[in-house]
C-alpha cells in the first residue's frame, strides 16, 4: 500500500522524498483566503498534503485539505471545519465552495 501522493496522484516511494516535496511552502499551499461575516474572521486553507488519509485502500486516495479557522485575537482559534478531498481540482472547488458556505451564512 502507497500512503505517499505528489499533487497529481503519482505514487512517491519513501517519506524523504514526500518531505522534501512537502518543506515548499509553494506545493504544499494550494490556496489561502481570508473571509469575514459580518464580525467574524475565517481563515480558509487549502493545502497538498501527499498522505493518504482514505482508510479504505481502495479507494482513491485523500490528499488535499480544506480547513476553516476562525480568527480570534488576531490569532487562528478555531477549527470551524475540514474536509479531505482527492484531487487539487476537486480541492480547489471545496475551497470555492467553503468560502461561499461562509459569505452566504450556511453552516460549516
Amino acid at each position: 500500500m502507497t500512503l505517499f501522493f505528489d499533487r497529481q496522484g503519482n505514487h512517491i516511494p519513501n517519506v524523504l522524498a514526500w518531505a522534501e516535496l512537502y518543506e515548499t511552502d509553494s506545493i504544499r499551499r494550494v490556496a489561502f483566503d481570508e473571509v469575514r461575516k459580518d464580525d467574524r474572521t475565517f481563515h480558509v486553507s487549502t493545502i497538498w498534503e501527499g498522505i493518504d488519509h482514505d482508510l479504505v485502500p481502495t479507494h482513491t486516495p485523500l490528499i488535499f485539505e480544506t480547513a476553516v479557522f476562525e480568527i480570534v485575537d488576531n490569532k487562528p482559534r478555531h477549527l470551524r471545519d475540514m474536509e479531505r478531498t482527492a484531487t487539487e481540482a476537486e480541492a480547489l472547488a471545496m475551497h470555492a465552495d467553503t468560502i461561499r458556505k461562509i459569505t452566504e451564512g450556511e453552516d460549516l
